[in-house]
């Protein structure tokens, strides 16, 4: 549907182009005719993008509110004699229900944590994406962290897919001891390579919006094993909000680390990162990392079918920490 309505887009404005450049007296009627038709052509698209994004009434709304109840960033105090304290961020287009699986064996020991839900993210509106910037990302995380550490002197972070690059940036700042990558998004793709370097621009990304202001990922079904999973996930994306997490990707270029300890889970499916260039990145930022694979699984470990064993490795990590 949004190919068609693009297609529709592109001929409005050819048509108002050549009506402008090559007719003597422009029909101005037809020009403004056009352009309110265009105009309509993207409510609509907002309208249709919420139905899609829509969560299936499987989340509760907060009262005058875009957020969910279940989206919220989740505080568990714990105790500081479990001897450390856990920061958890989620990926993109996600929010802080990403590790739902991990938090109830934390509780039982006591161990305090966070998950954040990093700006734009977890709510009915992903519109609010194409005003949000790396740099609010970065916030979040920083925010997170000083909420984690007045809780624990030891603070570990585990993080997944685009939170990786947030965690990463952590440990540059702050002296992180131990942190746990899960399907780290560190880079693009090589086949977005072309797209990467078009939106890089300030002007060419305004121009490609106009004909792609939307990117749509893959549906739930394609995305869940558990049809019954809570883990909340946008199905579009302002093309503006990739732009941003490519930019975070750039940040970490020439950072360095203090981490002892790198810890990294990936599936060996996964189709969203490139697990070779994954390593290269790490290897550039002088890392060793430990890296745990599990063949039957993708991008999201904690839903796939091998979802019980990525959480016992993980707890096993965090209980030797």
């Amino acid at each position: 549907m949004f190919s068609l309505l693009n297609v529709i887009s592109i001929l409005l404005i050819a048509v108002s182009i050549y009506y402008l450049l090559f007719v003597s007296i422009p029909d101005l009627a037809f020009v403004a005719g056009a352009v309110l038709i265009y105009a309509v052509i993207r409510g609509l698209e907002n309208k249709v993008l919420a139905f899609i994004n829509s969560q299936d009434n499987s989340f509760t709304p907060i009262d005058n509110t875009l957020y969910y109840e279940e989206t919220k960033p989740l505080l568990f105090p714990g105790s500081r004699d479990s001897g450390k304290g856990v920061l958890f961020i989620h990926g993109f287009s996600a929010s802080s229900t990403e590790f739902n699986i991990l938090l109830p064996d934390l509780e039982k020991q006591n161990i305090p944590y966070y998950s954040l839900s990093l700006s734009g993210f977890g709510s009915s509106a992903p519109e609010k994406l194409k005003t949000v910037v790396y740099e609010d990302w970065i916030f979040d995380a920083v925010k997170g962290y000083e909420i984690v550490s007045k809780l624990s002197d030891n603070v570990i972070v585990v993080a997944h897919s685009m939170g990786c690059l947030l965690a990463l940036y952590l440990a540059s700042k702050y002296k992180l001891k131990n942190i746990i990558l899960t399907s780290p998004y560190l880079t693009y793709k090589q086949s977005h390579k072309w797209y990467a370097r078009v939106i890089a621009s300030r002007a060419m990304l305004s121009l490609f919006v106009l004909f792609r202001p939307y990117v749509f990922k893959k549906s739930r079904s394609q995305e869940l094993s558990d049809t019954k999973s809570k883990r909340f996930v946008y199905r579009a994306v302002p093309t503006q909000a990739i732009s941003q997490l490519w930019k975070l990707s750039e940040i970490i270029e020439d950072i360095k680390l203090d981490a002892k300890k790198i810890s990294v889970l990936v599936g060996a499916n996964d189709t969203t990162i490139e697990t070779e260039s994954v390593k290269t990145k790490l290897e550039k930022l002088k890392v060793l990392p430990d890296i745990h694979t599990f063949k039957n699984s993708g991008h999201n470990l904690f839903e796939g079918e091998e979802k019980v064993e990525v959480k016992k490795i993980l707890l096993e990590i965090l209980s030797q920490i």
